[in-house]
């Protein structure tokens, strides 16, 4: 006999009632026939004694994926119904892969919880993930921040290596199979979907023709039509982000980063144009490697400077060039080696950084026994900031100039006076209006961080006085003291923040986002306060060349009119999921 479980209470019901005995919720009708527990689609459907189906997964165009629970933990979880297979065979093939699947627990791999078999027909259940696809990402912002790129590369290969190292090729790595999101930690997290199920053979191996075809995947996507010259296996990954050597050659790790590649620089550049995919179809092994990697890196760095791109450099075109080579021999051995690449590339843009800012409450503000606290900062209190990534370091000269460059404005008035771009491009960008701030941040694909944002980036949760902790600045922790002029980023890394930021205190005061209001903290505290909607003046935080140590302090707010220009006057940018 059927049994019917409530999705409210857990409660088990017979077959055919209306209502809930224990607490009279409606109950949607189910079938009558056991073997339908797994292939029907009823809701309040139990499945192992501990699944319960609830209905269509929302997001969901697949008609086989469900929404389910965990009937003792009530943990929202997806489940995946497949076809009958057509040989008992591959009906265990798929079995064994889906429970092979299961196995690999890894942050950025979606787990596959249980597997479920009837006679006919088989369903597996993993952990329902939510957030955002990139390409849902990349549909609202067009593009992303060069270190929040590679903040979801790294995720993803590490996901990706994960999965090689058991033998496996994920050959669907697109933007619809990369969610973003912010775990229950408040950290920034990124989970890898759609890996194909059943396979033959070990990475770097072939796979049974027509296996995914006839399987699906592990969230159901669609299947494109596959390469011209190709089989049915090649057509697994939509084809712009297939490896030119799928039309002849079966998936790989190098093809698996190869559409990393694809949408890392899809990220950072906006959506790549036909011209690459002609040229890097055309490429073989036989031309010249080191030739065709110049190629493309060319391409690279020419799509980037018609777009922001502001960090994105030649470094950056490099190891994505490595990634994105024509011939897979080419390409990164590894995704570790892929990574080791990236990260490299990474290092030597020190402006290209952001640090990663976790969500949850902070210490606003000064106690009101401290000595060099004003009124405008009290009261000390706790304020929640969601997740954000920060600049790890003001805005330079020389990204400034490459907007004002790209956006075809001429240097603002007296800028070049403050600015030597040919021989300190390093040192932060100066004699910026609050506008000119905001519009660089604008063009960047970031924000001007909110007074809240900044203050919590630069002392961290344990309400400290300065970003290094309570004691006084010295000159190896800051640039300040009545000095004559800044200094180029980066260079105090011992007065850094519990983030990671520099140049928080001293060097240059850097304008935010909010109006100033001295009263604004006696009002009461939601999550990510603003300043007022309107004012006279803007806040500036951190102080700068030209302070002394109390305007160090992480709780000091500084303002000024938001269209004057001060030697001592920059920025630095922000960026959150939304």
């Amino acid at each position: 006999m059927t049994t019917a479980i409530c999705s409210t209470c857990g409660t088990r019901n017979l077959s055919g009632v209306s209502q809930c005995r224990r607490c009279q919720t409606s109950l949607v009708s189910v079938v009558g026939d056991s073997h339908d527990t797994v292939r029907g689609t009823p809701t309040s459907v139990l499945l192992n004694e501990r699944w319960v189906v609830l209905g269509p997964l929302p997001e969901a165009e697949n008609p086989n994926l469900w929404l389910g629970k965990d009937l003792s933990s009530h943990q929202a979880v997806a489940i995946k119904v497949l076809e009958a297979a057509e040989t008992e065979r591959l009906r265990q093939k798929f079995v064994k892969g889906a429970h092979a699947l299961a196995e690999l627990v890894h942050p950025n791999l979606v787990h596959v919880l249980d597997v479920v078999e009837d006679n006919q027909r088989v369903a597996y259940v993993m952990e329902r993930v939510r957030g955002q696809s990139l390409s849902e990402l990349l549909i609202r912002r067009e593009r992303l921040p060069v270190a929040v790129a590679l903040e979801i590369g790294r995720q993803v290969l590490s996901g990706l290596g994960c999965l090689h190292k058991a033998g496996r090729i994920h050959g669907q790595v697109t933007a619809d199979n990369i969610y973003v999101f912010v775990n229950e930690e408040g950290d920034f997290q990124v989970k890898l979907l759609g890996s194909r199920v059943c396979e033959d053979t070990l990475a770097g191996g072939a796979t049974a023709a027509g296996t995914a075809d006839r399987f699906g995947t592990l969230v159901g996507m669609p299947v494109a039509a596959p390469l011209s010259g190709g089989t049915a296996e090649h057509g697994q990954a939509e084809a712009r982000y297939a490896a030119p050597e799928l039309q002849f050659l079966p998936a790989s790790v190098q093809s698996d980063l190869y559409a990393l590649g694809i949408c890392l620089a899809d990220a950072i550049c906006g959506e790549l144009p036909a011209v690459f995919f002609e040229m890097n179809r055309f490429l073989t092994a036989a031309a010249s490697r080191d030739n065709n990697l110049g190629r493309i890196r060319h391409l690279l760095f020419e799509i980037s400077k018609n777009y922001l791109a502001a960090d994105f450099t030649d470094e950056h075109c490099k190891a994505l060039a490595w990634m994105l080579a024509a011939d897979p021999e080419a390409r990164p051995a590894s995704a570790e080696k892929a990574w080791e690449i990236l990260e490299n590339a990474q290092k030597q843009t020190l402006s290209a950084q952001m640090v990663c800012v976790a969500e949850g409450t902070f210490f606003r503000g000064s106690q009101t026994d401290h000595p060099q606290a004003r009124d405008e900062e009290f009261p000390m209190a706790l304020v929640h900031i969601s997740h954000f990534f920060i600049d790890k370091t003001p805005v330079t000269a020389q990204q400034f100039k490459r907007y004002l460059d790209v956006t075809g404005q001429a240097p603002p008035p007296g800028w070049t006076d403050h600015n030597d771009v040919s021989t300190r491009p390093d040192d932060p960008v100066v004699f910026v209006t609050w506008e000119e701030a905001n519009g660089y941040a604008r063009w960047a694909g970031k924000h001007l961080p909110t007074e809240a944002e900044w203050e919590k980036a630069a002392r961290g949760t344990d309400g400290r006085i300065y970003p290094w902790g309570d004691h006084a600045p010295t000159t190896e922790l800051a640039w300040f003291g009545e000095q004559s002029h800044p200094v180029a980023v980066g260079k105090f890394v011992a007065g850094q923040s519990p983030y990671g930021a520099l140049d928080m205190a001293g060097n240059v005061f850097e304008w935010v986002a909010d109006w100033f209001d001295k009263n604004i903290y006696k009002a009461s505290v939601g999550a990510n306060p603003v300043g007022p909607a309107s004012g006279n003046k803007r806040v500036l935080r951190g102080g700068s060349f030209t302070h002394n140590a109390y305007a160090l302090r992480c709780a000091t707010r500084g303002r000024y009119f938001p269209q004057e220009r001060r030697a001592n006057h920059s920025f630095r940018c922000a960026w959150k999921l939304l």
